[in-house]
């Protein structure tokens, strides 16, 4: 109403329509390497204690550790860049985070 006294014209929302194609496939298209490696990954994720201090925590965690620590990250996170920068450690402009926010 508001907006008909403003001489705004006001349109009525079209209801949301749902997708043609769905987001994912419906077949299963997971390599079987991929899939029971996700598959022991929940395996053991769903073996880890609640509490850290039950009996046979600290095994159970160590060994879901140990597993964890050997299987590859996906991408972007399988890779690591480093940069070196020489300088004083007093002065921080090579860091760009401290830099833009003392700017403000």
């Amino acid at each position: 109403m508001r907006s008909s006294l403003l001489g705004i014209k006001s349109e009525k929302r079209r209801p949301r329509q749902k997708p043609e194609s769905a987001p994912y496939p419906r077949h299963d298209s997971t390599p079987p390497e991929l899939r029971e490696t996700l598959l022991s990954i929940q395996q053991i994720l769903a073996d880890l204690p609640d509490a850290d201090n039950e009996p046979g925590a600290v095994e159970k965690m160590l060994r879901a550790n140990t597993i964890l620590r050997n299987l590859p990250w996906p991408a972007p996170f399988d890779l690591t860049t480093h940069r070196l920068d020489l300088g004083d450690a007093r002065q921080l402009e090579v860091i760009p985070a401290l830099v833009s926010s003392e700017r403000r």
